[in-house]
């Protein structure tokens, strides 16, 4: 499955401009995304992360049985908002839960609107809180946001790059939260290079919000958006957010996930890349779909 992409630039000015840009994303790899994924790494059972069953994902496959044959997946056509440069702002898990929260209010609200959801909605429910830092902020913190205060349209809220660390209040416009909420339903990955639940959930038509290490290889994505593995014995990196949109086996046999970075169009495939399923055996830490939110106060 080919990926469709503006032009490229001259390799010289992919090169500049990346060298900024990624220098400039480190903070965002999220220092407290790491830190949830070492806490992830030293206990079994965490509260955050919830086992899909019934509706929500299919079942997985029967133990000793091989990867099953998977058609490619492509949900790109479901995103609602254009490829967005985070710049220097330490907000990656709050764009990857904002264009996956595009998705579900489009899909769910039955007038195919297709409203980007404003990103700063999250970070300042949370920043208010004390729960974001220079490192970033949690995917459990970002839970409660998406369930608690929600976000407006990216159209009446707009993003602003300039605010580094810190937030503005919401515009008078938007008037006062709660406006469309979500809940963020956390699995856990299995780490086997298949990745049924994770795989059953884009082809149910869930982007999937994945916390995955930066790597050499990952921050050097090829300007068709292939990421190699990396070396087990590389040293341990930060953590980032991404959102995988879909699926497709490489001719090489290998089972490759379609991401969409925050990093603006420069990196990888004008914004995109090819993530390999292997790479999520040692350098993946948290996965999550996003669904409507629960009923409220008797409501069916």
């Amino acid at each position: 499955m080919p990926l469709s992409s503006p032009t490229a630039p001259p390799t010289t000015q992919r090169r500049r401009r990346w060298r900024r840009t990624g220098w400039r994303s480190r903070s965002c790899r999220a220092r407290t995304c790491c830190a949830a994924a070492h806490s992830s790494r030293s206990t079994s059972t965490r509260t955050s992360r919830t086992r899909m069953t019934g509706s929500d994902v299919p079942s997985e496959s029967e133990p000793g049985a091989g990867p099953p044959h998977r058609p490619d997946v492509d949900l790109r056509h479901l995103l609602t908002g254009a490829l967005m440069d985070q710049g220097p702002r330490p907000v990656c898990l709050p764009f990857a839960l904002s264009h996956a929260h595009g998705t579900l209010v489009n899909a769910y609200s039955g007038n195919g609107g297709g409203a980007a959801m404003a990103p700063e909605a999250i970070w300042w429910h949370c920043t208010v809180r004390g729960h974001t830092s220079t490192g970033g902020m949690l995917l459990e913190h970002g839970a409660v946001a998406l369930r608690d205060s929600g976000q407006p349209s990216l159209a009446s809220w707009p993003w602003n790059r300039h605010l580094g660390v810190g937030t503005e209040d919401p515009p008078t416009a938007v008037g006062q939260p709660p406006w469309h909420r979500a809940t963020v339903l956390e699995f856990d990955l299995a780490h086997d290079g298949v990745e049924d639940q994770l795989e059953e959930a884009l082809a149910a038509g869930h982007p999937v919000v994945l916390i995955v290490e930066v790597t050499r290889e990952f921050e050097n994505a090829g300007p068709d958006g292939s990421i190699e593995l990396p070396d087990i014995r590389s040293p341990e990196g930060d953590y980032h957010a991404v959102l995988a949109v879909g699926a497709a086996t490489h001719s090489d046999a290998r089972r490759r996930l379609l991401i969409r970075n925050s990093w603006g169009p420069y990196w990888g495939a004008g914004g995109y890349g090819w993530l390999p399923l292997d790479y999520l055996v040692a350098n993946a830490v948290q996965a999550a779909v996003l669904i409507p939110p629960a009923p409220t106060n008797g409501a069916p």
